[in-house]
């Protein structure tokens, strides 16, 4: 694969977490690998993820309750998600999809049905690496609100928003217009909401993206992602 996508594995059999920490290494992922639901549970909010394989039949939380977490959580809700069941039956498969996983995976699960299942969510991956990829690049940035016009410098730019210094930020909740312009990207315009204002620097949310600038700004982090 181009680049290597976090992978949240939980699965409270030591031997089966050791054999699928091992397989993904080995296909380049980056697996974090935990025994405890409860623990993975806590992460949720605080990583990023781009995709997730969950024991369904955990001794904690089960896997039907910590994939309703994940759909629930500001950062990894779209991630996609592998059941891992010994479980057959269209009843418990049915259930699974239903509240919210992308894959079935029936143990025991070998190297063929992991290769196969990275490929086949390859895209998905990456579609959620360049929602939240933190691009680092220096341009000039206009910053219009109220009565004020400001030229800041920004610190990374992400397809929903992005970081600038500047002196006496607006505070937190302004709406702010920004203008500036990527390499290989183009120019680009957008109505923002202040999400971070600390010192002299700037936390932007994008309030709106077209299909048009959303395309432009994954050309924009598919050039970075490819040099990582």
């Amino acid at each position: 694969m181009a680049h290597k996508p976090r992978i949240l594995v939980v699965e409270d059999d030591a031997a089966a977490l050791r054999q699928l920490e091992a397989a993904l290494k080995a296909m380049g992922a980056q697996p974090r690998c935990l025994a405890s639901s409860r623990e993975a549970a806590a992460l949720l909010n605080k990583e990023k993820f781009d995709g997730a394989f969950l024991d369904w039949d955990t001794a904690e939380l089960k896997g039907e309750e910590l994939t309703q977490m994940i759909r629930r959580s500001k950062s990894n809700a779209k991630m996609p998600i592998a059941m891992i069941t010994e479980h057959s039956d269209t009843r418990s498969i049915a259930q699974g999809f239903k509240v919210g996983v992308t894959f079935f995976l029936s143990k025991p699960i070998g190297p063929k049905e992991l290769t196969r299942l990275l490929n086949a969510s390859r895209g998905a991956m990456l579609e959620e690496r360049r929602r939240y990829a933190r691009v680092p690049v220096s341009v000039p940035v206009i910053c219009v609100w109220g009565d004020k016009r400001i030229t800041a410098k920004t610190v990374d730019v992400s397809a929903g928003g992005l970081l600038a210094t500047m002196g006496n930020p607006p505070p937190v909740g302004t709406e702010v217009s920004v203008d500036f312009k990527l390499p290989v990207a183009g120019e680009f315009s957008f109505q923002g909401e202040v999400v971070r204002s600390s010192g002299t620097q700037l936390g932007l949310k994008f309030a709106r993206v077209s299909a048009e600038q959303r395309s432009l700004l994954k050309i924009f982090a598919d050039r970075h992602l490819g040099r990582t």
